[in-house]
């Protein structure tokens, strides 16, 4: 096995190949923080936002809900793999900072649908989708960024730590998303925080702007990539293990979004019953969430550890488990305020670091460098399918069978993929430089 130079430049444990700094480093996962806080703050606050600013029926909140959250997968579906390739030729930060100014100026128009609606004499639910639809379109093309860009930054030997700290980054700022945004809805109301995300949207891409740096060496390959899609699909259906990379994002994509839309709408339909306020209903599914993502920020860097010194498939192999048997319990759970619910939770996240660290890092592996940002197009639609899937149908499974069952469905597609994944890890076994990636 080949092993790194011990006169390498780190960070973090991660090689800092030539032409990078450290500061590119620290950047980078500061940019994937803001991305993870504003994408996920939406979640926080719009089952409050519809009900109490929109004022929908009740009985509706589940539909409306996921509706608005489909609109993120419908688009990721379309543009992704669009989006993916047009990286690797204008390159990833140019992309990444226009998402994020779009999301600043989207938050600022998601504040009005309700004034707007009233002085046009329509609707406002129009506006709420209409602001939706801008406000996911930022996302599309901010968020695949942060993990292109970390692939490009990494070598083999040390990418799982790279990734595991993309991953932590992207966690940490979902969970500030879940616990400040839901703390800040009770303190200085929802349209103050719908402000306040605009604001950090707006400084995140000027951040991107000055802080941020492209790193790729491919990049003579450029023209190349215009007509690579025939070679994109072709080096995916020849590897086994690529393709199970697809298959494990079509639910680990989904898991944090159905868990955290579905939790919130499930706390808020039934607070009266355990005698909580909606307000206190938001808040407490969004201390649940934040520690559950806090356990996964803790897991990740071990998850990384196991990648790069066992290999990937193990780390995504244990993942699917772990996560699997987390989302049926919580789905078969009585009371979703109860101490179960807490240590169900906790279970997913651990798992799901596994899952995305695993199969991220085995990807870039597998890709070829002149089309990575269009075969991480593919797994992020991919990935978004599934997100579809289940929120669409687990929409429909919350309003008219259970308001736990959405999650089951999770779990129960998490253990038919673990299956699939031993089977291909057995059949397929074979390393390079020590790594499992092919």
């Amino acid at each position: 096995m080949d092993q790194v130079s011990s006169s390498e430049k780190k960070f973090l444990g991660i090689v800092v190949q030539k032409g990078l700094t450290k500061f590119n480093f620290i950047a980078l996962f500061l940019a994937t923080f803001f991305v993870g806080f504003l994408m996920i703050t939406p979640t926080v606050f719009i089952p409050r936002f519809l009900i109490e600013i929109i004022e929908i029926k009740e009985e509706n909140l589940g539909r409306i809900n996921s509706t608005l959250a489909n609109i993120d997968q419908i688009l990721a579906i379309l543009l992704f793999g669009y989006i993916g390739a047009l990286s690797d030729r204008k390159g990833r930060k140019i992309l990444l900072v226009l998402g994020l100014l779009g999301a600043g100026i989207s938050y600022f128009l998601f504040a009005t649908p309700k004034l707007i609606g009233n002085f046009l004499n329509l609707e406002p639910l129009i506006f709420v989708y209409l602001f939706r639809i801008f406000l996911s379109l930022s996302f599309t093309f901010a968020m695949p960024q942060t993990m292109t860009m970390i692939a490009d930054y990494t070598e083999i030997h040390t990418r799982g730590k790279g990734i595991a700290l993309s991953v932590i980054s992207m966690g940490a700022g979902i969970m500030a998303a879940f616990k400040v945004s839901g703390m800040l809805q009770e303190k200085v109301g929802l349209i103050n925080v719908i402000l306040f995300s605009g604001l950090i949207s707006i400084l995140a891409s000027l951040f991107a702007k000055t802080s941020l740096k492209d790193y790729m060496p491919h990049s003579e390959h450029k023209k190349e990539s215009k007509g690579s899609w025939g070679k994109v699909f072709q080096t995916i259906k020849n590897s086994p293990k690529l393709k199970l990379c697809m298959a494990a994002n079509f639910t680990q994509s989904a898991e944090r979004m159905v868990l955290g839309i579905f939790l919130f709408s499930w706390m808020v339909k039934v607070a009266s019953e355990f005698g909580l306020t909606r307000a206190q209903a938001t808040t407490h599914g969004g201390k649940v969430l934040a520690l559950s993502i806090l356990f996964a920020f803790v897991g990740n860097p071990v998850w990384g550890v196991v990648i790069d010194k066992w290999g990937r498939m193990p780390a995504i192999i244990g993942g699917l488990l772990v996560e699997g048997l987390a989302f049926v319990w919580v789905g078969i759970i009585k009371n979703p305020f109860g101490l179960d619910m807490w240590f169900a939770t906790i279970l997913s996240g651990l798992g799901a670091g596994g899952i995305a660290i695993g199969a991220r890092t085995l990807t870039t592996d597998l890709a070829p460098k002149n089309v990575l940002g269009a075969i991480f197009g593919v797994f992020n639609s991919i990935g978004m399918i599934g997100a579809f899937v289940f929120v669409f149908v687990g929409g429909f499974i919350f309003d008219y069978l259970s308001y736990s069952m959405p999650l089951i469905v999770v779990g129960v597609f998490d253990l038919l993929i673990l299956l699939y994944s031993i089977y291909v890890f057995l059949k397929n076994r074979n390393t390079k430089n020590g790594h499992e990636i092919s």
